[in-house]
């Protein structure tokens, strides 16, 4: 099932329809979905395609060295362009494969026009490496682009007879990457599921966070202590520095590799006018599957060996879920927003969105314009509807970080209060539940 990825593919056909050869860089995270996007792009076009596997650059050269044979004798010359896909690129070793690839783009009259398209699932690679690659195929290249996971808007059109609730939460689990999204049983409810992919010995995601972190890094075990300590809900480097005894500086130089893989992100607080009571230093695991595994799977490892994934989903699991997924329903109400600034819905064209992380709370939703107007919100993901306390919570966090002017806004899993509700039918309040999404 292909599902989204419209702006992508309308660049890549943007590209396609020029006169000259290209050369584009698309890489992502391993189940991203470059490879399903680069053969959805190719639906009717005459294409070339063929992956790589870790091999010696003999071998390599040989898989291609006809192919290439082919293409300079004019055997794919056509009006059209022909597509040629390389997937798993980073695993060539061959200096000459990426002669020939330049050879075939300066050589249109021979070759014909073809547009290649380079994919790597090594963001390690791609950022770090490639510019080290021969300086001619480096400077061949059109475009370099990185594949998002796909929206919330995309997810819910992957999961059209779930909820809006079930949608967050699966995607506050697995994150917008379709190869996680296509092992969801839509037949079968939110407890079963997640025993079923992460609390069984045979569980088919059980050993994916190890994968993730293995493909790019090397010291799996100082990556997976710090890993383990961001899953606990240890944010400060300093209680970083505490927990796994390593020095500032190796937590730093680990962290900023972890958050050059995607996986973790540091917390910019937005910029307020009372800084001094700003949080500052922060870290998160941003990428879902890799935070749910380490606040949930790996602490009862053993359990699970012990085939005790029902208790550990009613007596850990469940009782703490709500808390646990509110920064990620922030996630989505911060593209709510953003939605409805974009058709006009809001006071002002709202276009940067951010949070802000006070030492006494947390403002999860700060938006600004061009000209500075700002909004803010809190969101809660808690059973119980929203009371009018939260309206005074937020007012008194947008003081203590200095804000004199917004507006406010408040989401909730299962809504509000009448007294919220009041506020928000008189224009002094934008409020949203499940229901408006």
């Amino acid at each position: 099932m292909f599902i989204g990825r419209k702006e992508e593919r309308k660049s890549l056909e943007s590209v396609y329809e020029t006169d000259r050869s290209n050369l584009l860089v698309l890489y992502g995270r391993e189940g991203i979905g470059k490879t399903a996007l680069a053969l959805e792009f190719a639906q009717n076009k005459k294409t070339i395609y063929e992956r790589f596997l870790p091999a010696g650059d003999k071998e390599h050269e040989g898989l291609v060295s006809e192919l290439f044979e082919k293409i300079k004798k004019g055997e794919y010359k056509q009006e059209e362009k022909t597509l040629l896909i390389f997937d798993e690129f980073h695993y060539i070793e061959s200096k000459k494969i990426f002669e020939d690839v330049v050879y075939v783009l300066n050589n249109e009259e021979s070759c014909g026009r073809f547009m290649i398209l380079m994919l790597s699932s090594s963001i390690n690679f791609v950022e770090n490496s490639l510019i080290n690659l021969d300086p001619s195929f480096v400077s061949s290249i059109t475009g370099i682009v990185k594949i998002q996971p796909i929206s919330f808007v995309q997810m819910v059109e992957w999961f059209p007879n779930n909820s809006v609730e079930e949608c967050i939460i699966i995607r506050s689990i697995l994150g917008g990457i379709p190869k996680y999204l296509s092992l969801w049983n839509k037949s079968k409810n939110l407890k079963h599921n997640i025993i079923d992919l992460f609390l069984t010995r045979q569980s088919v995601l059980l050993e994916e966070s190890e994968f993730v972190l293995r493909k790019e890094l090397r010291e799996l075990s100082s990556y997976n202590t710090i890993m383990i300590s961001l899953g606990r809900g240890l944010i400060k480097l300093n209680d970083l520095f505490l927990s796994t005894g390593y020095s500032r500086a190796k937590i730093s130089v680990y962290i900023k590799n972890l958050i050059e893989m995607g996986v973790v992100e540091k917390m910019f607080s937005a910029n307020v006018r009372n800084a001094e009571n700003t949080m500052k230093g922060l870290y998160r695991i941003s990428d879902p599957l890799l935070s749910f595994y380490y606040a949930y799977v790996y602490p009862n490892i053993t359990r699970i060996e012990l085939g005790k994934g029902e208790e550990i989903y009613d007596e850990i699991i469940r009782p703490s879920l709500n808390r646990y997924l509110r920064p990620f329903f922030a996630d989505v109400c911060r593209e709510y927003l953003d939605l409805m600034a974009q058709y006009g819905k809001l006071d002002h064209d709202y276009n940067q969105w951010e949070t802000w992380y006070g030492k006494k709370g947390t403002i999860d939703i700060v938006g600004y314009d061009s000209k500075n107007n700002m909004i803010c919100g809190i969101c809660s993901f808690e059973d119980d509807i929203v009371t009018i306390e939260a309206v005074a919570e937020l007012k008194a966090l947008t003081a203590q970080a200095g804000i004199k002017k917004c507006v406010y806004c408040l989401f909730a899993k299962n809504g509000f209060d009448s007294s919220i509700e009041e506020l928000a039918s008189s224009g002094e309040l934008i409020v949203a539940s499940l229901k408006d999404f």
